[in-house]
């Protein structure tokens, strides 16, 4: 699964720059005479959009496959509490003789579970009700998208919150983990929240802001560790 997924991280990615560079060649074929300008609201449309297009797809075809024992761990405790507790009874001395040296969970006084905080496989335990654990992590991955692009135009411009959509999209590591089982768009979407909560309340003062900073931040310890 991991050399499937590596491939695919490849061309979908290779995808993203052949796009890119389709359209940087465009725009040069024009001549120097400045092209109309186009609307950004359809711009950002067409980065998510192609987006969209190729990495839901893609987590689809993928499903449950995963490539780190990290998700399978996550994936463990999000059925555990799917069927309604955090911990399952252990299994017998050497029944599971892979659980035993297994680093990403845990046997303790007759109970296994997971080592990771509840929070991250709580959500995926939502998901996995309806079997649609594959589609949380590229679901995030647009939202982080539009975080991005909120912050870079309260912050720079909406020039430049375009280009560090479009430089999220062609990244094969934001491609990868919107992609599996791990957390870290989970705690990228907490985070971007978190920054854009502190930006809203600089500019209105309003404490709801910072509430809603704070609960972000709570939210995303609970989510990966560290």
């Amino acid at each position: 699964m991991f050399q499937t997924k590596l491939v695919l991280l490849v061309v979908v990615n290779g995808l993203f720059l052949a796009i890119a560079a389709a359209l940087a060649w465009k725009r040069r074929a024009r001549g120097p005479a400045p092209a109309p300008p186009v609307p950004f609201g359809a711009s950002l449309a067409w980065i998510i959009g192609i987006y969209v297009v190729l990495i839901f797809p893609l987590a689809w075809v993928l499903d449950l496959g995963i490539y780190q024992s990290d998700e399978g761990a996550y994936l463990f405790e999000a059925h555990i509490i799917q069927a309604g507790s955090l911990t399952m009874p252990a299994p017998p001395p050497m029944a599971v003789p892979a659980a035993e040296g297994f680093e990403h969970d845990i046997i303790l006084d007759g109970k296994w579970f997971g080592k990771f905080p509840v929070g991250w496989p709580a959500v995926l335990a939502v998901a996995a009700a309806w079997r649609l654990e594959w589609i949380v992590n590229p679901l995030l991955g647009v939202l982080l998208l539009c975080l991005t692009y909120r912050i870079g135009t309260l912050v720079l411009s909406v020039e430049e919150a375009r280009g560090a959509v479009f430089l999220l999209v062609l990244s094969a590591f934001f491609t990868a983990n919107c992609l599996g089982f791990m957390p870290h768009p989970a705690c990228s979407v907490l985070s971007a929240a978190a920054v854009l909560c502190y930006l809203h309340h600089e500019h209105s003062s309003n404490r709801l802001w910072l509430i809603g900073m704070l609960l972000c931040i709570g939210v995303g310890v609970q989510m990966r560790q560290f």
